[in-house]
């Protein structure tokens, strides 16, 4: 155990590793984790079970994935990467016969997805109305069909210590302390990336016909919004889709600068403590309370980086090794993991025509994105 953390590799303590690394993040599904040993022979051969704690406190459960030893003259290295439990979800496209949801909220489908990983599920958030029917896609991976109905009720996918599931969304994980020079942080370093701006995002669509939507309104959707932060001509246009009407075009538009703007600040934080407060005594600093974790929302205020506002911790990284334990992370505003809006309806409304199918052909005479 080094500096509180302590490794366990299919339930055994493991004492002989020399530094760690610990990540976790709203970027990704699966936190990860690699440390570097000089144990000959390996402690593992991919496979096992992998926990790491601090302190006690659960900061991932999983298993080992990959293995690279290295030689350096007499010197012999050996890399261990684990991933957290829920990394299988990424991978894994299972053959589900009769996969078929009728009336089932988002958390009773997920579970039932996850039950054969030896999974659970856990909601951090409210999660929305039961779906009329979801039916289960062959080839799709776990994460791949649940992040879609995520999407469809604004909400995230995640994971937490112990490597289940979690249902959430932007900043549900409460308030963080206030981050600014002192108290426990070493340095602090900020990106703004305009690359990804555009000064006007257009997005076009279509509805169905009826009784109130003649064809040319139906074939004319189309949403708009502008980006008042970029000073030139950069312009975005988005064929939507599915069905659907002016609202939800103007709703996506919106999103897109949003979501575009909030990804253009990245500050990165480097902490010489895990714990979000590291009370001072007259021994030196007395850690404990809550760990730093992805989704909090903390006041940030660096003057010297021209930043002075509230960001959402996107990722954790950890990162130890004989000398010192680190904490870096990485915030981005709120705006860049709000919830899109709901995904067109797979079924258009009943008795409504589609204004863009071929009424020769059957086929439809547009495509979408």
């Amino acid at each position: 155990m080094t500096h509180g953390v302590e490794v366990r590799f299919g339930g055994a303590v493991y004492d002989g590793w020399l530094s760690l690394s610990l990540s976790a993040g709203l970027d990704r599904l699966a936190r990860t984790v690699s440390l570097e040993t000089l144990d000959d022979p390996w402690p593992v051969v991919g496979g096992e079970a992998v926990t790491v704690t601090l302190d006690g406190a659960p900061l991932l459960a999983g298993w080992i994935e990959r293995i690279g030893p290295s030689v350096t003259g007499a010197a012999r290295r050996l890399t261990v990467q684990g991933r957290s439990r829920v990394g299988d979800l990424v991978d894994a496209a299972p053959e589900i016969r009769g996969g078929q949801w009728k009336r089932q909220t988002l958390p009773a489908i997920a579970a039932d997805l996850v039950a054969p990983f030896g999974l659970s599920v856990r909601s951090q958030v409210p999660t929305g109305a039961a779906f009329p029917d979801v039916q289960w896609e062959p080839g799709r991976t776990v994460f791949e069909r649940l992040e879609e109905l995520a999407k469809q009720r604004g909400l995230l996918l995640a994971d937490d210590a112990a490597g289940d599931l979690l249902l959430t969304n932007a900043g549900a994980a409460g308030d963080g302390p206030a981050l600014t020079w002192g108290e426990s942080t070493l340095e602090a370093s900020a990106e703004i990336d305009q690359s990804g701006r555009r000064s006007e995002v257009v997005v076009l669509g279509q509805q169905p016909v009826t009784d109130l939507v003649d064809v040319e309104t139906a074939r004319g959707v189309r949403g708009r919004a502008l980006d008042g932060g970029v000073g030139r001509y950069r312009p975005q246009t988005i064929v939507a889709s599915g069905n659907v009407d002016t609202a939800a075009a103007q709703a996506r538009a919106r999103h897109e600068v949003q979501a575009a703007f909030g990804k253009a600040l990245r500050l990165r934080v480097l902490r010489d403590s895990a714990y979000r407060v590291a009370a001072y005594a007259p021994e030196g600093y007395a850690e404990s309370g809550p760990l730093w974790q992805p989704n909090l929302l903390c006041v940030c205020d660096f003057p010297e980086l021209r930043i002075s506002e509230t960001l959402l911790v996107e990722q954790v990284a950890l990162r130890v090794d004989a000398a010192s334990i680190r904490c870096e992370l990485a915030l981005v505003r709120p705006q860049a993991y709000a919830p899109a809006p709901p995904e067109p309806s797979d079924t258009a409304a009943a008795g409504a025509t589609d204004p863009w199918v071929d009424q020769a052909t059957g086929v439809a005479a547009g495509g979408g994105v």
